[in-house]
């Protein structure tokens, strides 16, 4: 199958070589990231069916809600594209395979994602409220080293306008596109195929928060801490 020989999240082996390509990325000794996550949505014609508003967004447009997980050389590692667009993008973190192989301590290192998802030892979030300077650092660090994703997203979907725009096949079909496009993706960032210069794809998640009820993990507050003070105070 196409997906596992070109979608496939990094084995323990491999992740000090990525985390120290993030550490780049970040412009900073930021340590352990394996990868960086985030969900963007995927325009599509509203479903003829009685679950049509579920594909209603918050940004109201008809979508599929797809999460990605990326390494710092912009290859999607792990990719989910089967929920609907009015679904939390913390709600498909906490169902997929990734959140629970990550629970499992199956890899060595953390995830980097926004606000939207609550802070864990293995997905670390920016900082809402900064205290002070090692904060501050922190926090730019976290968001240059993030900013890959959004890339991602930009080069996926300026390869593929069908994505940016609006796709026009039933729920199922559109689902195998959006996979197809990433092994697609993955491909051309493989053979170094040059990017696509186009105009800019604004930030969907920007001030964007997580649900009333998800907590962040004291366990994971307390290790972004211990990150701070050791690597950014």
């Amino acid at each position: 199958m196409l997906k596992r020989r070109f979608i496939y999240f990094p084995r323990r082996e491999q992740h000090p070589q990525i985390a120290a390509r993030f550490s780049e990325l970040s412009r900073s000794n930021f340590p352990g990231i394996i990868g960086a996550i985030d969900c963007t949505h995927i325009p599509i014609v509203a479903p003829s069916h009685q679950e049509a508003q579920r594909y209603y967004n918050r940004k109201h447009f008809y979508s599929v809600n797809c999460q990605v997980v990326c390494d710092a050389d912009m290859h999607i590692t792990n990719i989910v594209a089967r929920w609907p667009g009015s679904t939390h993008d913390s709600r498909i973190f906490r169902n997929s395979v990734i959140h629970n192989e990550l629970e499992q301590g199956r890899y060595d290192g953390h995830l980097i994602g926004d606000s939207g998802y609550a802070c864990k030892k293995y997905l670390l979030t920016p900082v809402l409220q900064e205290r002070n300077a090692a904060e501050r650092r922190y926090n730019i660090a976290h968001r240059q080293a993030r900013n890959v994703v959004e890339r991602v997203f930009g080069i996926w979907k300026r390869r593929f306008p069908c994505l940016q725009y609006t796709l026009r096949t039933k729920i199922p079909t559109t689902q195998l596109v959006i996979i197809a496009t990433s092994i697609l993706h993955n491909y051309a960032i493989r053979r170094g195929e040059p990017e696509f210069e186009d105009e800019e794809i604004p930030n969907e998640n920007e001030n964007h928060v997580g649900l009333p009820d998800e907590r962040d993990n004291m366990t994971g507050v307390n290790w972004r801490n211990q990150i701070i003070n050791m690597h950014f105070a």
